[in-house]
């Protein structure tokens, strides 16, 4: 009897195991591998333009002749572009960057190293330019007019686009090599609209027509580019998944469109 005993007691405490030890592994597990994915620190330098003066003094000549300026860049924009990508990256809680006050000096060994007080020392940094800018890329328009009976109605829609590129580097600051190099194109439309109404008989025609317009701007495609830029680090850096061969292809189908284009002259 006491054998049987002994054989119950320890069966039961097998049970116990199994059902109080062995779920906790899978929780543990994942605990663990959480702790894994931990905040990616990084510095950004100032933004610079590198395409050109025309992105800060550019003229184009209109429809009419007439002279339009579409330069937008201007100085300041080297920190608030920066503060921008700064913002970005620190809201989706996957990176930690170190503190704004060293991000845009050009003592950039500093903020690498940790040496300044209570500077954490940054993994990466995160160098982004203007590399392109083309302003009524490209456009198209559409135009419909129609009658019934004494009704009119028509509309037109003119869409025209601006682009922008940004290139993006990635400073690995333990070995000072460039770990990933990518470019960002951010696109934008301006749309114009003439809606037409009104009735016709005869010499009497009260057709009048409404015009709106919906305005883009060479910062809205730059910040459309930024936030990509964000997801491209975010992809590259922190998550590390499927993300990447997405990326991968996009890039592919960016370079195949491009092929054959450069001009620097």
């Amino acid at each position: 009897m006491r054998i049987s005993s002994k054989i119950i007691h320890k069966g039961l405490l097998g049970l116990i195991n199994l059902a109080f030890f062995i779920p906790l592994n899978p929780a543990y597990s994942e605990s663990s591998k959480l702790k894994l994915n931990e905040p990616v620190t990084v510095a950004v330098r100032k933004f610079k333009n590198f395409a050109g003066d025309f992105a800060e003094n550019g003229v184009i000549e209109g429809a009419n002749g007439e002279k339009i300026r579409v330069g937008f860049w201007k100085p300041s924009f080297e920190i608030k572009l920066a503060e921008v990508l700064t913002n970005e990256l620190a809201n989706t809680g996957h990176f930690t960057v170190v503190e704004r006050n060293n991000l845009y000096e050009v003592f950039e060994e500093q903020a690498i190293s940790g040496i300044q007080k209570n500077l954490t020392k940054a993994k990466y940094i995160v160098i982004a330019s203007l590399s392109d800018y083309i302003p009524n890329t490209a456009g198209s328009r559409s135009n419909s007019d129609g009658r019934i009976l004494i009704f009119r109605a028509g509309n037109d829609r003119t869409q025209v686009d601006t682009y922008v590129a940004v290139d993006v580097r990635v400073i690995n600051t333990s070995t000072g090599t460039i770990a990933l190099s990518r470019t960002i194109e951010g696109t934008t439309s301006s749309v114009a609209k003439a809606d037409r109404s009104g009735l016709a008989l005869g010499l009497i025609d009260t057709t009048s027509e409404k015009k709106s317009y919906e305005t883009t701007s060479a910062t809205r495609a730059l910040r459309a580019a930024l936030i990509k830029v964000v997801d491209y680090l975010d992809c590259h850096l922190y998550l590390k998944d499927e993300c990447i061969a997405e990326f991968e292809a996009e890039d592919e189908k960016r370079k195949n469109s491009t092929e054959g284009t450069l001009n620097l002259f």
